[in-house]
């Protein structure tokens, strides 16, 4: 990636760089040429030293220059929105993205969730799918283009582009995606509108965004949060058994009353029969000597 000069100067990449190096070594063999034939032939001490001094400052200018355009070349893009991928901008509706591209491989349905109406359009060929949202069916917009297409770029990087040379040029990213499976994941950078979706340390799918983040639908979530959403659903479990031992158990309990009720009524008949006109003292014990053949004389006690 980067090369040093003689005179330990850092030097720039990529065909500048070559031609720089070039330059700066068919230089710095004439000039030891000539340094060395005055010495030995003329001996012109000063001459070299003059010569010697020109050389250093040639190498820095040199080495200064190529370290310039090192630094700008690898400035970030300007702090703007991206609004175009593929052909296809932010905020086109349905009937926009078909002029543009034609008819889509696949349309899904109209699907509604919090309020929002989404349809998605897939394309095979570029490699191309948007997404619209809207109100309705009838007002829905691009709110999302993501691309797999290699030869397409974005912010100037493909799919040959490494996750750490976006980084090291868009800086730390605004939102970061992991897929449920850990395969992969999307970086994305909301002040540029733009995510890149990461596989095996490389760029697999470039996307513009409305909203500036990009996350999966199913995506995977911190240990602190998994611990949470795990003692959260045990706890929900417990709370379903109470609730379940307690609508049996008051279940159980107006079985256990009915069944109490039609025995005493039966021990009442029996009693009414034998102990017609014999007082309250003879049919309160006529009536819990019946209900203890039972077992239920302590349930109505």
């Amino acid at each position: 990636m980067v090369g040093n000069g003689g005179c330990g100067m850092t030097l720039g990449t990529g065909i500048f760089a070559e031609l720089g190096n070039g330059i700066f070594a068919s230089t710095l063999l004439v000039l030891l040429a000539i340094a060395i034939w005055q010495i030995t032939v003329c001996h012109k001490w000063k001459l070299a030293g003059k010569i010697a001094a020109g050389f250093v400052a040639l190498c820095a200018v040199i080495g200064g220059g190529l370290y310039a355009w090192n630094y700008i070349a690898n400035l970030p893009p300007a702090p703007s929105v991206v609004t175009e991928l593929a052909g296809v901008k932010l905020g086109m509706s349905p009937t926009d993205v078909t002029l543009a591209l034609g008819k889509p491989d696949t349309v899904s349905d109209p699907s509604v969730k919090k309020g929002k109406t989404r349809i998605d359009y897939v394309y095979s060929s570029p490699n191309v799918k948007i997404i619209f949202y809207g109100q309705d069916k009838y007002t829905t917009m691009a709110a999302i283009v993501c691309s797999a297409e290699s030869f397409i770029e974005l912010l100037g990087f493909n799919n040959y582009s490494a996750e750490a040379s976006i980084l090291q040029r868009l800086g730390k990213p605004s939102s970061i995606s992991v897929a449920r499976d850990a395969l992969s994941k999307i970086i994305s950078f909301s002040q540029w509108k733009v995510a890149f979706v990461i596989s095996k340390g490389f760029v697999s799918e470039k996307c513009l965004t409305q909203s500036g983040v990009v996350t999966f639908a199913d995506e995977l979530i911190s240990p602190e949060a998994q611990k949470a959403a795990d003692e959260k659903a045990v706890a929900e479990a417990n709370l379903a058994a109470e609730a379940k031992l307690a609508a049996q158990a008051k279940a159980a309990d107006a079985k256990d009353s009915a069944e109490v009720r039609r025995i005493k009524r039966d021990a009442e008949g029996f009693c009414r029969g034998w102990l017609t006109g014999k007082g309250d003292t003879y049919w309160n014990a006529c009536v819990e000597t019946q209900m203890r053949r039972h077992g239920k004389y302590s349930s109505v006690k």
